[in-house]
């Protein structure tokens, strides 16, 4: 319709999609978790062979953290699996399976807008799902040319404008978990002195002034 956004509609679809989203790491080659999906409980159990265990399950749409398992047998794995198919809904019938990294106590939470990565911060939990929502607590990382390198990739894969990127620290190096397009701050602004809301709106404007002067 010709409105201007701050993410378009195709980078939010990308974001929101898990799947979707792993399938546009691939393509573009940013390093991230090994994942697959399946559609029935015999072809996740062999996924769950072949990646080994513990394995984690996610919801393909979802944020918070919120629905997350950790399988640590196949017999967890299929309780799981039925668990999600009570549910109803056709987005529980897809079984989205992603390999179980030992964080060291914590994940890093990089902030992306307009092409510059503003911020990071990390989110330290004891519990393995590290979501601020979910009780993290967030502590100043500093910007490196590794994460600064890795967020534009996620972001550029995706076509974001502005996105939060989750990142895994890894015996190979950063690894990314996962891109928002609604990302909060909360966690990161009490971290940085960089006025990320400002910066925000600021690019908004400056959207609006350059769709105004076609």
């Amino acid at each position: 319709w010709g409105v201007p956004t701050l993410n378009s509609s195709a980078a939010v679809t990308l974001c929101d999609d898990k799947v979707a989203m792993s399938l546009a790491f691939a393509r573009a080659g940013v390093p991230t978790l090994r994942t697959a999906m399946a559609f029935t409980s015999e072809s996740a159990l062999e996924i769950g062979e072949r990646f080994g265990y513990p394995l984690v399950v996610k919801p393909v749409t979802g944020s918070w953290g919120r629905l997350l398992a950790r399988a640590n047998s196949p017999a967890a794995l299929r309780t799981i699996l039925e668990q999600k198919r009570t549910l109803g809904g056709h987005q529980h019938g897809v079984f989205y399976l992603q390999e179980y990294i030992a964080k060291p106590g914590r994940d890093i939470r990089a902030f992306f807008v307009g092409g510059e990565v503003l911020a990071a911060s990390y989110r330290n939990a004891e519990h393995w799902v590290t979501n601020v929502a979910r009780g993290a607590v967030s502590t100043p990382c500093p910007l490196t040319d590794d994460i600064i390198g890795i967020t534009r990739a996620a972001a550029a894969a995706v076509g974001a404008e502005i996105a939060g990127v989750d990142l895994v620290e890894t015996p190979d190096g950063l690894k990314v978990i996962e891109i928002n397009s609604g990302a909060e701050f909360k966690g990161l602004r009490a971290t940085t002195d960089i006025p990320v809301a400002e910066i925000i709106v600021a690019y908004a404007v400056q959207k609006i002034a350059a769709f105004a002067r076609k």
